[in-house]
């Protein structure tokens, strides 16, 4: 049975769940979020969630895995930045969390403010603080009805030795790989009832952790932004053992996941199941819906900066955010990455400053820099053939031209096709970027880029304001060829 519940019938769903566990079990239930990128809005539908359960009389764990920052002006440009998220999770009485690689989008002095406001604790294995940030735990045993549970916090770490993001950001931080750094904690195996990793690492990772690490018995994840909406074993189950129960529930808290242990008499879990609740259809709880409209209500984000004719999809959201680089930064060429473009969707009507500071809220500035059309080939070719959750797909959208990639058997990129709408007599071309981009992607360039210091959100600002009404622009400027 796929447990994926909708409507306000969370009870009844924990009823059942309840009666399946058997006679003398008792239940013990973990409330899990991860992702969530700041998406204050939905904190009251989750409210509502957490209080059914805990006047259900159960034992409730709240746990968050990593990236509760970033996604959401009204939180990321709050005078004290990530603030709102820090209040919520306070207010909805988070128990434990980990780190995640937004986290650390307004550096650590800023994280360290946060973590201060903090009434939940939070566990990382495989990062140093160097003084950066408070010492943060490893692990944490947490007693429940006399269940002895034993929590780990990994967070994920790229090739360039940080997690995603920019370097300068993580201060004097550093962090190990989480897998082998998970391998000397198997000491947790003899002095806990169950073991749980609090991870934000992918779900790739965490199906390795769990044959690296056959001692975890239940695997929380975030980062890859993965949908299970019954959990995954990997490895084994608790009848045959070695294996590890993995759950995670997507992002921006579409989805909050919530994983029942039976206990029986000799203090032993017997079964784990997992379902994820829809929170759209949960009715918001009107007292932590108040406080999101006071945290919405400061500054100018209600601004209207023009109109739309219609509904703008994604791939006209990465289009106008393409075409507002090119035309702010007097660029033959912009690039944009993918996951810069933080909207799904934009209704028709009024755009409002809040619109255009959620589509960009990193508050990336505008680079440029000359490329030749072979530089622009290896800037493609390296991202798509990168390692990463990005990868092997369409990450780089174009404005002032449109390519077709061919991939080989193996899936790997071996050549493209560019059409470029005004060709150079010389060759060159002035190619606009975000920031990120050209200092986290991996290309050839001769030239020195130039960082105009220009935010993105102004760009789009202006660009708007210029061009308004706009149209939406569908048009797949950049495809795959041979799969």
């Amino acid at each position: 049975m796929k447990k994926l519940f909708y409507g306000v019938s969370i009870l009844a769903a924990a009823a059942m769940l309840a009666c399946c566990a058997g006679g003398k079990e008792r239940r013990i239930t973990i409330i899990s979020t991860n992702d969530t990128h700041a998406s204050i809005d939905m904190f009251a539908r989750l409210a509502t969630l957490v209080d059914s359960l805990r006047r259900g009389g159960q034992d409730v764990l709240l746990v968050h895995a990593g990236d509760w920052s970033t996604g959401n002006p009204y939180a990321d440009l709050y005078p004290r930045n990530d603030y709102p998220n820090i209040a919520l999770m306070d207010s909805l009485g988070y128990d434990l969390a980990t780190l995640g690689n937004h986290e650390f989008d307004h550096g650590t002095d800023t994280l360290a403010a946060r973590l201060a406001e903090a009434t939940f604790e939070v566990v990382v294995a495989n990062m140093q603080s160097n003084g950066s940030l408070p010492d943060l735990p490893s692990y944490r045993l947490i007693d429940v009805s006399g269940l002895r549970i034993g929590v780990l916090g990994l967070i994920t770490v790229t090739p360039s030795g940080y997690p995603d993001g920019f370097v300068y950001n993580f201060g004097r931080t550093t962090f190990s790989d989480p897998i082998e750094t998970a391998r000397k904690y198997a000491f947790l195996r003899d002095s806990c009832d169950l073991v749980i990793a609090l991870t934000h690492i992918g779900y790739e990772q965490d199906s390795l952790l769990a044959s690296a690490a056959p001692w975890i018995d239940l695997v929380i994840g975030g980062h890859s932004h993965t949908t299970l909406p019954e959990g995954r074993w990997t490895g084994g189950d608790l009848q045959t053992g070695g294996g590890a129960f993995i759950t995670q529930t997507g992002s921006k808290l579409q989805y909050a996941g919530v994983t029942t242990l039976a206990v029986d008499e000799q203090g032993r879990v017997v079964d784990m199941t997992n379902m994820l609740v829809d929170l759209a259809t949960l009715p918001p709880t009107p007292r932590i819906a108040a406080m999101v409209e006071r945290f919405k209500s400061e500054g100018e984000f209600g601004r209207q900066i023009g109109l739309a004719d219609s509904c703008f999809d994604r791939p006209a959201l990465c289009n106008l955010f393409a075409d507002a680089l090119r035309e702010g930064a007097g660029a033959d060429i912009a690039l944009v990455n993918g996951g810069g473009v933080r909207l799904e969707r934009l209704d028709s009507g009024r755009i409002t400053r809040g619109d255009l500071f959620s589509l960009e809220p990193f508050r990336n500035r505008a680079c440029l820099v000359e490329l030749t059309r072979d530089e622009i080939d290896g800037l493609i070719r390296e991202k798509f053939n990168s390692v990463g959750k990005e990868s092997h797909t369409i990450d780089l959208w174009p404005s002032g031209m449109r390519y077709t990639l061919t991939v080989d058997d193996a899936g790997e990129m071996a050549g493209i096709e560019m059409s470029i709408d005004n060709p150079s007599r010389r060759g060159r071309y002035r190619v606009a970027m975000s920031d990120y981009v050209y200092g986290s992607y991996r290309f050839t360039h001769r030239s020195h880029g130039v960082d105009t210091g220009r935010p993105l959100t102004s760009l789009l600002v202006e660009y708007v304001e210029k061009h308004s009404p706009l149209n939406p622009d569908s048009e797949t400027r950049a495809t795959v060829r041979g799969r």
